[in-house]
């Protein structure tokens, strides 16, 4: 057991590093362990050197495959072969390239490109060889202080690059994929439920259940699974694996019967071989992804440890899997899924011993259900920053509805179409209509107990880690320890992270929205959030990903305030779901046609919260929107020091602002994100900024800030920030007159990151 441990520490110590590793470290660390391993007293440092040696030999080769950043925003002609199960959305459609022609600039390519075609693309299918005029990008992403990260994915999954198709190019199918794959058989089974339930509500459901494939599934559908705590339903997870080994079982079990040779020469070891191979071949629908990897190792090793007719102790069994789940992926603990797969497993061995089996089924699986939950929450909040009060009940429900008839449905459908059996249909039609019945319940639980759903700042790891001990101590068999220390530990998931502003203090946290503009601007009491981020209404928007978790992390429930400057969508385009999200804030908003319920933010209007003010500098009440002129110009702070928010408007507004009196601003965000159509400097002559942010998309395709406006604002002395380069960026102002500043990319390191620009705090 000693020996697995060690082998685990050395796979996870190399993925905590903060920063890359130099050239060669894995190579050093092999030969290292390798010597060590020669003598008894040194073999221990042998087991922990040669599996973080792997681990750090797969780092060194992701980082190699990165694009060349002399390519980024170039076109290339690019021929390769489409891998894994391509993903439309509502207005794009996303796929995994493997260039297979390498001459020229292309033989500098990564290995996988992540290629997104967007508008009128045709049909395309696994395994087909293309021909694509491509525009390179580099594999970054939005970088915040809270919420999700892009990066990490890119880096773990091996995406090199992405890709954008480029329209009215020659872009054409050179060849039909050939040959049987699992990403074909992927795809000719979504084409057959596309077939089958044409226009079910549950068709997302059952795809999701069916392959892993969930760009089908609508808002509502999520909101109800995050709302109920039951998304991990959708995710293929083990008990989905286990289900699928289980029909596999019974299915040979019976098959043998008909067979008394069989069984009687074989007894049930071809049954935990079906078990075995239908588990197997789920696991390849869904895409092999960790939590299936782990379920797939367990069933192996049980069915290895029965065939021999020697089973291993439950704790050498579940250490053996977690070992065998790192040396197969070793990047796989970079992903949310790895832990809480592996640590549910962990609460369920902890539950599930003989002296806890008291009671009904019910009230064992209320039991389980409820361990699970509070053993699972600190690397919930940690990863996802938000928990559901529901969880018990909508699992309650959910989860003997999919074991019991959604699944089994649907695997005797995929047993029929397999074969080419013609009852497929109505089995697959029978799993959407027991799907559509939960979703119907969960999306009318969500709704009875709205606002169940809560959001946290990211916890730190050493609160996590407390939080995981208060945990075990609630798991641990009843009479063994006390229990209440464990709600103390759990307590430490919601102290408070940094210090909490004081009176005439403020906060501004320029969010990373990529093109376009979203900031908070926190008080004592309050908080304000100020644009909302690019989006499509109804389509798709920043709101969920970035500005939830970041208002979450301003330890507000809901701003007091929203104010959208313009209805540009790079700056309005997350408004209605904003609204929805937040029906008690009051909202002002500068649109072309707004909505009579949305007062429009005009001048004079000006408020205090926690001894700052804010003043409203423009528009007046007389004038008619005139799109990016019209945008709302925010004042705040205080006499120590001011920041001024003026949207995207242009030089004839900004003269109009200095003839009215414009006075000093020490934070600038850049007018209309650093373009030539603004920061004049008679503007600029009259803020006299200290310190410029701007908002812009890295190697946006706008060429925005322009150089020409970043050298004037050096030219006035000022410090210039962009969020493409330092990701969100954050400004304290202290009631002593000093301001810090602070940037995401530096706030939170990774071996994955790309690196800040050398000028960010």
């Amino acid at each position: 057991m000693r020996a697995f441990v060690l082998m685990i520490a050395g796979a996870l110590l190399p993925l905590m590093l903060r920063s890359p590793p130099p050239s060669g470290s894995g190579l050093a660390l092999a030969l290292l362990g390798l010597l060590s391993a020669v003598s008894i007293r040194t073999r221990w440092f042998a087991l922990l050197a040669l599996p973080a040696a792997l681990t750090l030999a797969i780092v060194e080769q992701r980082l190699a495959q990165r694009l060349d950043p002399a390519l980024a925003g170039q076109e290339l002609a690019v021929t390769g072969v489409v891998v894994g199960l391509p993903v439309t959305r509502d207005d794009l459609l996303e796929f995994r390239f493997r260039p297979t022609v390498r001459t020229g600039l292309a033989s500098q390519l990564p290995d996988q490109l992540w290629v997104r075609w967007y508008r009128d693309w045709p049909s395309v299918e696994a395994g087909e060889t293309w021909r694509l005029q491509l525009r390179l990008r580099l594999p970054r992403s939005r970088v915040n202080f809270s919420g999700g990260d892009a990066e990490r994915w890119y880096f773990s999954t091996g995406i090199g690059a992405l890709a954008s198709v480029r329209e009215g190019r020659a872009n054409e199918r050179l060849h039909e994929a050939r040959g049987p794959s699992v990403s074909r058989i992927r795809q000719h089974l979504r084409e057959a439920l596309a077939r089958y339930l044409p226009s079910h509500e549950a068709a997302g459901l059952v795809l999701a259940l069916a392959i892993a494939d969930r760009s089908q599934l609508r808002r509502e559908q999520w909101r109800a699974l995050r709302a109920t705590g039951t998304g991990h339903l959708l995710a293929i997870s083990g008990m989905h694996v286990g289900l699928a080994a289980l029909f596999g079982y019974w299915l040979t079990r019976l098959a043998s019967c008909l067979v008394p040779a069989v069984r009687w020469r074989w007894g049930l070891r071809p049954a935990w071989a079906g078990a075995a191979l239908a588990a197997a071949g789920y696991a390849a629908l869904a895409g092999f992804g960790v939590s299936t990897q782990r379920a797939l190792l367990m069933l192996v090793v049980a069915t290895a440890g029965m065939l021999r007719r020697r089973a291993l102790s439950r704790p050498h069994a579940y250490a053996l899997v977690v070992l065998l789940t790192l040396l197969a992926s070793p990047l796989a603990p970079l992903s949310a899924g790895f832990w809480l797969s592996f640590l549910a497993v962990a609460a369920l061995l902890l539950m599930l011993v003989p002296a806890r089996h008291r009671g009904g089924w019910l009230a064992r699986f209320t039991r389980l259900q409820l361990g699970l939950m509070v053993f699972l929450l600190p690397v919930t909040l940690y990863s996802f920053q938000e928990g559901t009060l529901l969880g018990l009940p909508g699992n309650l429900v959910a989860i003997p509805w999919v074991s019991l008839v959604a699944a089994p449905l649907l695997f005797l459908g995929m047993a029929c179409w397999a074969v080419g059996l013609p009852a497929d249909a109505a089995l697959f039609m029978l799993s959407a209509e027991a799907l559509g019945a939960l979703g119907s319940v969960l999306a009318w639980l969500g709704g009875v107990a709205e606002g169940a759903t809560f959001r946290t700042g990211r916890p730190p790891l050493p609160g996590v880690v407390l939080g995981l001990a208060g945990g075990v101590l609630f798991l641990l068999p009843r009479g063994l320890l006390p229990r209440w220390p464990g709600a103390l530990l759990l307590g430490a998931l919601v102290v408070p992270v940094g210090p909490r502003l004081e009176e005439g203090e403020w906060r501004l946290d320029m969010l990373d929205v990529g093109q376009g503009l979203a900031a908070l601007v926190a008080t004592r009491h309050g908080l304000l959030a100020y644009d909302t981020g690019p989006g499509q209404p109804g389509r798709w928007d920043l709101v969920a990903p970035v500005l939830v978790p970041s208002i979450a992390a301003s330890g507000f429930r809901a701003p007091k305030r929203v104010v959208v400057s313009h209805g540009d969508l790079d700056h309005a385009g997350g408004l209605d779901t904003l609204r929805r999200q937040f029906a008690q804030t009051r909202f002002l908003v500068n649109q072309r046609h707004p909505a009579a319920s949305l007062p429009r933010c005009l001048s004079p209007e000006n408020w205090q919260d926690s001894g700052i003010g804010f003043r409203i500098l423009h528009p007046g009440p007389g004038l008619p929107y005139l799109g990016n002129a019209s945008s709302c110009v925010l004042s705040v702070g205080s006499d120590r020091a001011r920041l001024l928010l003026p949207g995207d408007i242009d030089t004839a507004v900004e003269q109009r602002l200095v003839e009215r009196g414009l006075g000093r601003h020490a934070i600038l965000i850049a007018p209309h994100h650093g373009s030539r159509s603004s920061s004049s400097h008679e503007f600029l002559q009259a803020v006299q900024p200290e310190l410029v942010l701007i908002s812009a998309g890295a190697d946006n395709r706008f060429g925005l800030p322009h150089v020409e406006i970043v050298e004037r604002y050096h030219q006035q002395g000022a410090r210039v920030l962009s969020t493409a380069g330092c990701g969100g960026l954050r400004v304290t102002s202290l009631e002593t007159g000093r301001i810090t500043l602070a940037s995401a990319r530096r706030q939170r390191p990774g071996l994955w990151r790309w690196p800040a620009a050398h000028d960010c705090p």
